[in-house]
């Protein structure tokens, strides 16, 4: 009776399934046939839009209007005097910076000190490759002393 009752859930459970697949197909083909329909209204509207040459002369103008509004943005900020004390001002000062700093790496205390940095750094990285060297290569130290 046990094996009867099995069996009859394994029918069972395989009609879900086939049930469950049937509605996935009839989903899946109500899905399809909505998008290509979708589809074929998309197109037909680009279609439509293409050919519109009054749409096409609109655009043609805003794009007329936006380029000459650009143009005479960029002539009133060539001419507009404030504008152009703003830029000598940041071209000066970045000329004076640039002048100071190259003035201050050329001092000749500043270049000691920069060959005393250069010396430590190397007296440290010589002490660091010799503790490393110790520490990778213990037996070579022994073998030294």
């Amino acid at each position: 009776m046990e094996d009867i009752k099995k069996t009859f859930e394994k029918v069972v459970e395989s009609g879900k399934d086939l049930a469950e697949d049937i509605k996935l197909k009839e989903n899946f083909e109500k899905a399809k046939d909505v998008t290509l329909d979708a589809v074929d209204k998309v197109v037909t509207k680009f279609e439509e839009l293409k050919n519109d040459e009054e749409l096409k002369a609109k655009i043609k103008e805003k794009a007329e209007d936006v380029i000459e509004s650009s143009k005479k943005l960029i002539d009133d900020i060539k001419e507009n005097e404030n504008v152009q004390k703003v830029v000598e001002s940041v071209k000066e000062g970045a000329k004076t910076v640039s002048d100071k700093t190259v003035e201050f790496f050329e001092k000749p205390e500043v270049q000691e000190k920069i060959e005393d940095v250069k010396d430590k750094t190397l007296d440290i990285a010589e002490k660091g490759v010799s503790k490393l060297r110790e520490w990778l290569k213990p037996n070579e130290k022994d073998e030294e002393e």
